[in-house]
């Protein structure tokens, strides 16, 4: 369904996740070709290279198949090496969508991820952490403290019922 109405998705994989390419071969029943290895992958994939300091950044972009999906990704690898101690880490990230430049990949990524970081700090703003709780009325207790005081109650306070919460008349 989500194919259907053009939507894509857009996460990371493990940093050891068994990625193959398509199998180019006779036997026509096989699917999966070799296995890549993120750290050695082939010239062909390269896309970009750089320097910053002593840290060279290399990006590849793949269509590859994971066992997990029915479908083949559209894979995009960051290789990170330190260039005085030869140390190296990879980032693999994916879509399902096969046309994405690895660019707006990255891109995408970072700004779900700004996404998610948004949320989470307007969660706290709002004191909604606080109200985790599995009850049956620690939502509307949220709710009514926000809209009454115009900001989330203090944690004691929080646990009142609706109904201790009503300021009397006076």
């Amino acid at each position: 369904m989500a194919r259907q109405m053009r939507l894509h998705l857009v996460s990371k994989l493990r940093y050891d996740s068994a990625l193959y390419l398509p199998y180019q071969g006779p036997n026509r029943q096989r699917k999966y070709g070799e296995k890549i290895n993120p750290r050695q992958m082939p010239e062909q994939f390269l896309c970009e290279c750089y320097s910053d300091k002593d840290i060279q950044t290399e990006i590849y972009q793949a269509q590859v198949f994971h066992k997990e999906f029915a479908c083949p990704l559209n894979v995009v690898i960051i290789l990170k090496t330190n260039l005085k101690t030869q140390a190296q880490a990879h980032v693999i990230l994916f879509t399902s969508d096969l046309e994405l430049s690895y660019q707006k990949l990255i891109d995408y990524y970072s700004l779900r991820f700004q996404i998610e970081f948004n949320f989470r700090d307007a969660l706290a703003v709002l004191g909604i952490r606080r109200f985790h709780e599995y009850h049956r009325n620690s939502s509307h207790q949220c709710r009514e403290s926000v809209l009454f005081y115009g900001q989330p109650l203090p944690s004691p306070v929080a646990r009142l019922s609706p109904r201790q919460l009503r300021v009397q008349p006076s």
